[in-house]
């Protein structure tokens, strides 16, 4: 007598996960009734915009962010992003030098004494530099998080995708282990 209460919940409640669980996701597509005043879908895949830009804005506070990513290039041996990026920052100081110089930069050329100690400056500019690149960072990964535009292409590409790839994406998060 004491057992039914517990065990009659315990069906109950297992019973109406199941179908919660079920109303999230089915039907997948959308079934109009009543010359399409009434619409039935799953609660997910109707607000699939929404959800899509909710997602993106989470995967991309926590996951795929400008930190993460530098992070990963910094501390990855196999990556080649950081010798990449590095030697593009040696090109753009290497003409910012030669530029600031002007005149002394053409005659350089001609005379390998000032030449070494161009490449000497240019070197050293360089190494100040990049000394002070860490007191930026915050400046620096917010320019990337708006300059790579990840969260509005990851919620545009989420919004477009059709209704049951989007429902493989979402519904194991929900599964039962």
């Amino acid at each position: 007598d004491y057992i039914m209460l517990p065990v009659s919940g315990l069906i109950i409640g297992y019973f109406t996960n199941w179908i919660a669980i079920k109303m999230i996701f089915r039907p997948v597509w959308p079934h109009q009734y009543c010359n399409g005043r009434i619409n039935v879908q799953g609660v997910f895949m109707k607000r699939q915009r929404e959800a899509s830009q909710k997602m993106a804005e989470l995967i991309c506070k926590n996951v795929v962010d400008a930190r993460a990513m530098l992070h990963y290039m910094m501390r990855t041996p196999s990556s080649t992003g950081v010798d990449k990026v590095l030697a593009i920052y040696r090109k753009h100081v290497d003409r910012s030098v030669e530029r600031s110089m002007g005149f002394a930069s053409r005659v350089a050329v001609v005379a390998p004494r000032i030449e070494a100690q161009m490449d000497e400056l240019k070197q050293d500019v360089e190494d100040f530099s990049l000394e002070l690149l860490p007191q930026h960072s915050r400046a620096i990964e917010e320019y990337m998080d708006t300059a790579m535009n990840v969260q509005e292409t990851l919620t545009w590409r989420l919004q477009r995708i059709p209704p049951p790839e989007f429902e493989s994406i979402v519904h194991p998060i929900f599964q039962d282990d």
